[in-house]
């Protein structure tokens, strides 16, 4: 065989690979972020059983408060990638994020904890699903503590983050939920 014919087979083949793709994901359903979060399913694919999704990737319902961020965090030394930070900017000593999370997932595993650079000496944290609460955690510098939550049915999920009265003044304490991971 030639090189022209050769490499006609080879663009042929190249051609029929591209349109199965095209024909197998659907527009938009391309996955995001990085592959290889947890177990099987793709990070960033529509819920249901063996999807991985990270937490920080889902639209929170309270856009309100800027001082909710997702990135890298470090609890103990210990990074933490694409993290959700609370900071406590408000007199009441506390923060929260919500997100919906529909009632896809079953389960959601993360690290709680204070920021490295918080100066309150102890917060709590209290994760609930619709209203009721899943789970409270008492943290202090330097300690995290390894969560995993039971969310069948689950459809909104609440992280609050509070400076016990007496701790340090409000703006200066940062919740972590170090790399939070939904799972179908």
């Amino acid at each position: 065989m030639d090189r022209v014919a050769l490499l006609g087979v080879v663009a042929a083949l190249l051609g029929i690979v591209v349109s199965l793709v095209a024909w197998l994901v659907p527009d938009g359903a391309a996955p995001t972020g990085s592959p290889g979060v947890g177990t099987t399913g793709a990070v960033g694919a529509p819920p249901g059983t063996g999807t991985v999704v990270r937490l920080g990737e889902l639209p929170r319902v309270n856009t309100d408060n800027p001082f909710v961020t997702v990135g890298s965090a470090s609890l103990g030394g210990r990074a933490f990638p694409e993290s959700i930070t609370l900071q406590i900017v408000d007199a009441a000593g506390s923060a929260y994020a919500e997100f919906d999370v529909g009632g896809q997932f079953r389960e959601l595993t993360a690290t709680l904890g204070m920021s490295d650079t918080a100066v309150a000496k102890t917060a709590q944290f209290v994760i609930s699903g619709d209203g009721k609460s899943l789970v409270t955690v008492t943290a202090r510098p330097g300690a995290s503590r390894a969560v995993k939550l039971d969310l069948a049915g689950v459809s909104r999920l609440r992280v609050t983050v509070s400076v016990f009265p007496g701790g340090a003044a409000p703006c200066c304490a940062s919740g972590v939920v170090g790399s939070p991971v939904l799972r179908g």
